[in-house]
Formats: C-alpha cells, sequence, structure tokens
C-alpha cells in the first residue's frame, strides 16, 4: 500500500509542481504594451510669431499695369541677369548690372528681403520683434510697445516700423525708406513715399501667412496687396551670408559666365 500511495502521489505531486512553474512564468511575463495613444499636437499660441520661416522664391510682386509713368521707365531700365516678362534683359558684358543688392551689395531692404530664396526668424521680446533675414545679414526691429510712427522719421534700407495687435493679428506700418531698394527681385521700384503695411497672422503652428499693402503715390497709380504664406522650420539656425566683392567675383566666375551671361 505504501508503495502504491507514493505512485499514486507523484502524478499529483507532478502536476502541482508544474502547474506552480507554469503560474510563476506566467506571473513574470510582462503584459503586452498597449499602443501609445497618439499625442494631439500642443497649441499653438496665435500671437506666437517666432520661429525660422521661409517661403518661395518670388521675382516678381507688382503688376505692371499699376505702375506711375515714372515707375514704369524706371521698371524697364533695370538690367539684371534675368529676363522678366517682355524685358528682354541678360547681362552681355556691355551693360551694368543696376539691381543694387549685385552692384554694390547694398541691402535688399524691406520689402525684398522677404522675397528671397533665404529664411528669416522672427525674435519676439517685451515691446519689439526683431527680424533677422538670412539675406545679407540683415536685421530689422519692429515696436510693440505703443509708440506712434514718427512723422519725419530718418530714411534707412528698412524704413521705421511700428505695430499693434488686431485680434490675432500683427498689423505693422513701415515708413521711412530711402528709395534706394527694389520692391521684388524683377526691379519695380520704391520710392521714399513708400507706406509699407504688413498683416501677420499664425494660421497653425507650421505656417504663417503675411499680407503686404504697398501704398507708394509716386510709384503706384493706387494701393496694392500681396499675400503670401510662410512654413516654419524650428530645426533651421540663419546662416551666416554677406555680399562681398569676393563672393560677388566668385558667383559671376562660376555661376554667370557657365550660364551664358556675362558673354558678349
Amino acid at each position: 500500500m505504501r508503495h502504491r500511495s507514493i505512485k499514486h502521489f507523484m502524478p499529483v505531486v507532478a502536476t502541482l509542481v508544474f502547474s506552480s512553474l507554469l503560474a510563476a512564468q506566467t506571473a513574470q511575463k510582462p503584459a503586452p504594451a498597449k499602443p501609445a495613444a497618439a499625442k494631439s499636437p500642443s497649441p499653438v499660441d496665435p500671437r506666437d510669431l517666432s520661429g525660422v520661416w521661409l517661403g518661395n522664391y518670388n521675382e516678381s510682386i507688382i503688376p505692371n499695369e499699376l505702375l506711375t509713368p515714372w515707375a514704369l521707365a524706371k521698371f524697364n531700365s533695370q538690367v539684371t541677369e534675368r529676363s522678366v516678362g517682355d524685358r528682354p534683359i541678360t547681362l552681355d558684358g556691355q551693360k551694368v548690372n543696376t539691381d543694387p543688392i549685385v552692384k554694390s551689395c547694398d541691402p535688399p531692404g524691406v520689402p525684398r528681403a522677404y522675397f528671397h530664396a533665404r529664411p528669416f526668424e522672427v525674435m519676439q521680446i517685451p515691446g519689439r520683434l526683431i527680424l533677422h533675414y538670412e539675406e545679407y545679414n540683415t536685421f530689422r526691429e519692429i515696436w510693440t510697445d505703443g509708440r506712434e510712427i514718427p512723422k519725419d522719421p530718418d530714411p534707412t534700407w528698412n524704413g521705421y516700423s511700428v505695430g499693434h495687435w488686431q485680434g490675432d493679428a500683427l498689423i505693422v506700418d513701415t515708413v521711412g525708406f530711402n528709395g534706394k531698394t527694389w520692391v521684388d527681385n524683377a526691379g519695380h521700384p520704391v520710392t521714399e513715399s513708400l507706406h509699407l503695411t504688413e498683416r501677420f497672422h499664425r494660421i497653425d503652428r507650421d505656417h504663417m501667412a503675411i499680407d503686404f499693402t504697398f501704398d507708394d503715390p509716386k510709384a503706384l497709380t493706387k494701393p496694392f496687396t500681396y499675400k503670401r504664406t510662410y512654413n516654419l522650420h524650428p530645426d533651421w539656425e540663419i546662416a551666416e551670408y554677406f555680399c562681398t566683392d569676393s563672393d560677388k567675383e566668385e558667383f559671376f566666375n562660376k555661376v554667370m559666365q557657365p550660364a551664358g551671361a556675362g558673354q558678349k
């Protein structure tokens, strides 16, 4: 009986031990991880315009039919390395490029600094926005401390800018231009009488719209508004980019001449 009892008892013990080991292993095995819930994008303050922004390159902004006779004649007299519309102008070794940023390394000025294939950064501090345009390493201040536009500001490349909020849109008025810049890369002129109004609007996290309204009675028969959207590049930094005589010579030798410009 004793041996029989042991014989019948051993399978029971084995079953209990196996069950215990299986339970222990099951307890030690972590449960399958639940798929992480998709994180909703954090809300964006529509009044936060900070970041590095880039839009598409634009050659011509102003329609020629809006130019005054003086401005149209001025536009048609410009000489660049690019043909614009019906104006067949290229460098041919005899003409001198009249583009001020090429001819003299002049700053692009506002608003032309927006229309290059290079980004700009907006930095917001109390009472001011500071814009750093990569094109020729240009800085600009927009005052948001409640001040009025000066009645007779000193003429400058970027003008004197004052901004205020209307809801979630920043409205910036700029006057005091020196008239030495172009509106765009095509060669539309700017005069000292230009009043530029910009409307900044943060559409969402990755997009910002700017409406540019040009009111320049010496150059335009009526005000004109141009709208453009810019994309946010949170991982970008503004690179160093200057215009020097050596850079101009290198550009001419490596880009313009191989492309056929500058050849007689």
